[in-house]
């Protein structure tokens, strides 16, 4: 995926601005391997919205909760066929840019494309969704999206910032579509609230592991998926051969 040269000049300011500052350089690092930092936030919103409605509307804002769990499960499915689609190396394998980070941005692991950001559509959906529900809670989501999770990430030389900008028009399009949905969703959606309110520590259990993949980023369940990926592949190559 060509990049235009505006954006290309950025990414070599941001890398002449990296290790300038060690102290801002692992700042910026905390914020990119420490998910009680970048990710707890936002599982932690949602779950306080499934387990502490308002009194007057708990049925109706346990629905919108779920409507935003399937919204970032959307954007996490929209985000990784694009990645699979549009090839677009990260910064940092860039070596023009790659030469001028510190050491401690180059572990990243480089297996997926950067457009659009994953991360962004994943956290930009649940600020959003939040937003709907809770104003205050929603505006301090956005922006610790846009700096805790965006920014660092472009800073680091992971993204692009096309790749964040890719990233939340995910999520606007996945919470567009879910919420445009509503009407055909609501009554299974209302059914699941209703078996929930029986099951309440069940429910809650659920809401948590969920809010809990949120937090990581889904990286256990992609971890038994790229497993299941291999063995499959192992046991037809032994079965064909």
């Amino acid at each position: 995926m060509p990049h235009p040269s505006i954006e290309v000049w950025l990414m070599q300011i941001l890398a002449s601005l990296a290790g300038v500052s060690e102290l801002l350089d692992n700042a910026v690092h905390l914020l990119l391997i420490n998910d009680l930092l970048k990710g707890v936030p936002f599982g932690i919103a949602l779950l306080l919205i499934w387990a502490v409605p308002r009194e007057q509307d708990a049925e109706q804002e346990r629905e919108s909760a779920l409507r935003i769990v399937l919204a970032t499960a959307l954007a996490l499915v929209i985000g990784r066929s694009l990645q699979n689609l549009i090839p677009s190396p990260r910064p940092l394998m860039v070596p023009e840019i790659a030469s001028m980070y510190p050491p401690i941005f180059q572990d990243y692991r480089f297996d997926w494309n950067t457009f659009p950001s994953d991360h962004m559509a994943l956290y930009f959906t649940i600020a959003l969704g939040v937003y709907s529900l809770r104003r205050a809670l929603g505006i301090g989501l956005i922006l610790w999206s846009v700096v805790g999770v965006g920014f660092s990430r472009v800073y680091a030389g992971y993204h692009y910032p096309l790749d964040i900008l890719g990233g939340m028009l995910v999520a606007v399009a996945s919470l567009a579509l879910v919420w445009g949905m509503r009407g055909w969703l609501q009554p299974s959606l209302s059914n699941m609230v209703k078996l929930a309110s029986g099951y309440p520590a069940l429910a809650m259990a659920a809401m948590f592991l969920v809010s809990f993949q949120i937090a990581t980023v889904f990286d256990t369940v992609r971890g038994l998926g790229e497993f299941s990926r291999v063995g499959m592949r192992l046991v037809l190559t032994a079965l064909l051969q």
